[in-house]
């Protein structure tokens, strides 16, 4: 069976597994060439609150997961808050 759930602090490892992963898949490369950089900075997001992951689990298998990012821009009329949101990582 299949459940979902939102991550949370205690998932970091976790997350940071699946996103190395998919962007191995994604990009065809190794994982090891996944670099430092882009590790340290996925991991410094996924710490900052300005995205929220649902994680997907067959059992306690982890099956995929999605991100939703909150982004600033400047505010418009029709926009006042200037908050987007981005869905990414979907894997």
């Amino acid at each position: 069976m299949i459940t979902v759930r939102k991550a949370t602090a205690g998932d970091i490892g976790l997350l940071m597994e699946l996103r190395v992963e998919m962007l191995s898949v994604v990009n065809n490369i190794p994982e090891s060439s996944v670099s430092d950089e882009i590790r340290v900075n996925s991991e410094r997001y996924f710490r900052n609150g300005d995205s929220i992951t649902a994680l997907a689990f067959d059992g306690n298998i982890p099956a995929g997961c999605a991100t939703i990012c909150f982004i600033g821009v400047m505010p418009t009329f029709s926009h006042p808050s200037g908050v987007r949101a981005h869905i990414m990582n979907v894997y």
